[in-house]
């Protein structure tokens, strides 16, 4: 199958799952490999489990630049609501630093008997 790659990092994980809790109703997230519908291709995110502190360190030290997306989502000229929740985490992280990991670790670790109800493939449960 061919690979389509994306690079997706913890933060716009926990944000992702973030959204789709508060704005969705739903929880879920995105996982580091991802089938394509037609089967034809694979989605990889190949830095899911990489922080964005990390890799802003690591091209500090290597002396890389970072392009600019053209996004003006992302250059915060239109509101959204990821950029929202990343405001929301930036508060939240003023009272315990270790929120997102905290958040993407939850998503890791979810205890099927004690949630309302769930869907997995044509299973439902609640």
């Amino acid at each position: 199958a061919l690979v389509g790659c994306q690079s997706w990092e913890v933060q716009d994980i926990v944000e992702t799952t973030m959204i789709n809790m508060f704005f969705a109703g739903t929880v879920k997230t995105m996982l580091p490999k991802v089938p394509s519908t037609s089967g034809k291709m694979d989605i990889i995110r190949p830095l899911a489990y990489v922080r964005e502190k990390d890799i802003i360190n690591f091209m500090k030290h290597n002396e890389i630049q970072a392009m600019s997306c053209g996004c003006p989502i992302e250059a915060g000229k239109v509101d959204s609501k990821r950029k929202e929740i990343k405001i929301l985490l930036q508060e939240l992280e003023t009272k315990n630093p270790n929120i997102k990991q905290s958040i993407f670790n939850a998503m890791k670790n979810i205890n099927l008997d004690y949630v309302l109800g769930y869907t997995s493939g044509n299973k439902s449960k609640g």
